[in-house]
Protein backbone atom coordinates (compact mmCIF):
# COMPACT_ATOMS: atom_id res chain seq x y z
CA UNK A 1 0.00 0.00 0.00
CA UNK A 2 0.88 3.59 -1.32
CA UNK A 3 1.60 6.05 1.14
CA UNK A 4 -0.28 9.38 1.33
CA UNK A 5 3.01 10.88 0.04
CA UNK A 6 3.28 8.52 -3.10
CA UNK A 7 0.23 8.89 -3.93
CA UNK A 8 0.24 12.19 -4.22
CA UNK A 9 3.85 12.43 -5.97
CA UNK A 10 2.40 9.77 -8.40
CA UNK A 11 -0.49 12.27 -9.23
CA UNK A 12 1.10 15.26 -9.71
CA UNK A 13 4.43 13.53 -11.51
CA UNK A 14 1.75 13.14 -14.33
CA UNK A 15 1.35 16.49 -14.84
CA UNK A 16 5.31 17.06 -14.80
CA UNK A 17 5.31 18.56 -18.38
CA UNK A 18 2.59 21.11 -17.34
CA UNK A 19 5.33 22.09 -14.00
CA UNK A 20 7.96 22.63 -16.32
CA UNK A 21 8.17 21.96 -20.07
CA UNK A 22 12.08 21.00 -19.73
CA UNK A 23 11.31 18.75 -16.87
CA UNK A 24 13.23 15.62 -18.54
CA UNK A 25 16.51 18.19 -18.96
CA UNK A 26 17.33 17.44 -15.11
CA UNK A 27 14.61 18.94 -13.10
CA UNK A 28 14.08 17.42 -9.55
CA UNK A 29 11.53 18.05 -7.24
CA UNK A 30 11.35 16.52 -3.78
CA UNK A 31 7.40 14.82 -2.53
CA UNK A 32 6.10 18.23 -0.98
CA UNK A 33 7.65 20.82 -4.62
CA UNK A 34 5.26 18.51 -6.29
CA UNK A 35 2.34 20.06 -5.65
CA UNK A 36 3.69 23.18 -3.82
CA UNK A 37 6.45 24.81 -7.17
CA UNK A 38 4.73 27.59 -9.20
CA UNK A 39 3.96 26.17 -12.59
CA UNK A 40 6.41 27.83 -15.13
CA UNK A 41 3.31 29.31 -17.15
CA UNK A 42 2.12 31.18 -13.80
CA UNK A 43 5.97 32.42 -12.72
CA UNK A 44 6.43 33.14 -16.77
CA UNK A 45 3.21 36.05 -16.14
CA UNK A 46 4.41 36.79 -12.86
CA UNK A 47 7.72 38.05 -14.33
CA UNK A 48 6.66 39.43 -17.43
CA UNK A 49 3.84 41.69 -15.71
CA UNK A 50 6.71 42.05 -12.84
CA UNK A 51 9.20 43.86 -15.58
CA UNK A 52 6.33 45.77 -17.31
CA UNK A 53 5.69 47.35 -13.77
CA UNK A 54 9.18 47.91 -12.92
CA UNK A 55 9.80 49.56 -16.21
CA UNK A 56 13.63 50.75 -15.26
CA UNK A 57 17.22 49.44 -16.40
CA UNK A 58 17.40 47.09 -13.65
CA UNK A 59 14.98 45.06 -11.52
CA UNK A 60 16.48 43.08 -8.57
CA UNK A 61 13.84 40.28 -7.19
CA UNK A 62 14.15 38.27 -3.79
CA UNK A 63 12.18 34.98 -3.34
CA UNK A 64 12.26 34.40 0.18
CA UNK A 65 10.29 31.13 -0.60
CA UNK A 66 12.46 30.20 -3.22
CA UNK A 67 11.40 25.90 -3.17
CA UNK A 68 12.70 24.49 -6.13
CA UNK A 69 13.09 27.22 -7.92
CA UNK A 70 9.30 27.58 -10.03
CA UNK A 71 9.69 31.75 -9.63
CA UNK A 72 13.45 31.95 -9.71
CA UNK A 73 14.31 30.56 -13.27
CA UNK A 74 11.37 32.71 -15.35
CA UNK A 75 12.70 35.98 -13.26
CA UNK A 76 15.83 35.02 -14.15
CA UNK A 77 14.86 35.42 -18.20
CA UNK A 78 13.13 38.97 -17.22
CA UNK A 79 14.80 40.62 -14.54
CA UNK A 80 18.88 41.79 -13.56
CA UNK A 81 19.62 39.68 -10.64
CA UNK A 82 17.36 37.45 -8.97
CA UNK A 83 17.88 35.61 -5.02
CA UNK A 84 16.45 33.34 -3.65
CA UNK A 85 16.34 31.19 -0.54
CA UNK A 86 14.65 28.28 1.11
CA UNK A 87 15.09 26.99 4.97
CA UNK A 88 14.69 23.71 2.97
CA UNK A 89 18.26 21.97 2.25
CA UNK A 90 16.82 19.87 0.22
CA UNK A 91 15.17 22.44 -2.00
CA UNK A 92 18.37 24.62 -2.16
CA UNK A 93 20.39 21.23 -3.27
CA UNK A 94 17.66 20.25 -6.49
Amino acid sequence: MRSRSQSATRSFSNKRRYLFSKYDHGIKLDDESWYSVTPESIGEYFAEKCNQVFKTEEVNILDAFAGCGGNIIQFGKHCSYVYGCDIDKTKIEY
